[in-house]
Formats: structure tokens, C-alpha cells, sequence
């Protein structure tokens, strides 16, 4: 993984909080999300401490689908 650990808790804290905002949009709804970095094996690694690992779990209450990001074509 070429992020680091910084960069990644601000993304995952963007999702949790964009969660929490339009939560019964996400609970309603299947939520795409796309990122160009591998985030569900970052979310799923069993060495996360801290309030990464609480805002893994509150991520999983929702129905997200995390997809690469495509490139635009002109």
C-alpha cells in the first residue's frame, strides 16, 4: 500500500462522516464508493488500532460497495 497512514484516516473518517450526515440515505440505499486505493483491504486488515478499528465497525453497518476508481475518458 503506497498511502499513508495519515492519508488514509482522513478518507476513512470522510466515509464515516459522510455516514453519519446522510445516514438514512446509506441505510436505505446500496452506497458506491470510488476510490483509487485499495481501502477494503485497509478496513479489513486485522492490525488496525484505535478509532480506525471503531469506524471500520460503524462502516459496516452500511451496504458499501467500494469499487476502483475508472479513468475518465474526454
Amino acid at each position: 500500500m503506497n498511502f499513508d497512514i495519515q492519508r488514509w484516516k482522513k478518507v476513512i473518517l470522510a466515509l464515516v462522516f459522510s455516514a453519519q450526515r446522510l445516514r438514512p440515505y446509506f441505510q436505505a440505499h446500496q452506497i458506491i464508493v470510488r476510490i483509487g486505493q485499495p481501502i477494503r483491504q485497509v478496513l479489513h486488515h486485522p492490525d488496525l488500532v484505535g478509532r480506525m478499528t471503531t469506524w471500520a465497525i460503524e462502516l459496516l453497518e452500511n451496504d458499501l460497495n467500494y469499487q476502483p476508481k475508472q479513468a475518465l475518458k474526454a
